[in-house]
């Protein structure tokens, strides 16, 4: 039998195993069942509209595939998390993930929403390459990054129930890696929704692109948003 990929755990998460192994038997299993039933990381179950979802941290090659066909759905650049053959320092990652149970339409992802972040280290992050000036002075500063590089909801998907438990258990991994400051980048058009939502704040000396800004949450904001998501 073919072994599954090994994928380092998210932070903040065990692994549970789901495969029963016997070395004196060998099952023929359906690799996409198999796959589809897999557990998340931190995985909880939400009925919304009709629809059950899971939602928890990717902790397969084919949950992050998943994520990544919601991205190519709406012709979105998927970051390189997404491809875990290509996928450099995988445990600087972590991608809350709600997926569909039950059948789905040929053309509609399994997935109804992504947020995928990315903690900083001596790699530094995608947004150096356009805003070094700006987190550098948020490091000189002492504050430890991640970076928000995808946030991605289906279009039917109804935000209010599913933003709560997707963003606990991101916490898990804030946490475990000790972030204070949270930053990412978006359409001048969405920063609104970023702000309002979670928190952010412009950082309105960044050198950006004229369609984008650049956001940015500290550690009071982080903390008041996981306090207000446990409430919800």
């Amino acid at each position: 039998m073919a072994r599954d990929k090994v994928f380092p755990p998210p932070a903040g998460s065990a692994y549970q195993c789901t495969r029963i192994q016997r070395a004196d038997l060998c099952v023929d299993q359906h690799p996409l069942l198999f796959e589809s039933l897999r557990e998340l990381a931190l995985e909880s179950c939400l009925e919304v509209a009709g629809c059950t979802l899971r939602i928890g941290l990717a902790a397969s090659t084919w949950q992050l595939q998943q994520a990544r066909a919601l991205l190519e759905h709406f012709q979105l650049a998927p970051a390189r998390v997404f491809d875990p053959n290509h996928a450099a320092h995988p445990e600087d990652h972590a991608v809350a993930l709600a997926l569909s149970v039950g059948p789905v339409r040929s053309s509609q992802p399994r997935a109804r929403g992504v947020i995928a972040l990315h903690r900083d280290s001596t790699h530094g992050l995608h947004l150096d390459r356009r805003h070094r000036a700006s987190l550098d002075r948020l490091r000189a500063c002492g504050a430890r990054l991640a970076e928000v590089e995808q946030l991605v909801f289906d279009r039917s998907a109804h935000l209010t129930p599913l933003l709560p438990p997707m963003i606990q258990v991101l916490a898990e991994s804030v946490s475990t890696w000790g972030i204070t400051d949270i930053v990412t980048e978006c359409p001048r058009q969405h920063a609104s929704f970023y702000c309002t939502q979670f928190g952010f704040r412009r950082v309105r000396d960044a050198s950006c692109h004229s369609s984008h800004v650049l956001l940015h949450l500290p550690e009071l904001r982080i903390q008041k948003l996981q306090s207000l998501m446990r409430t919800n």
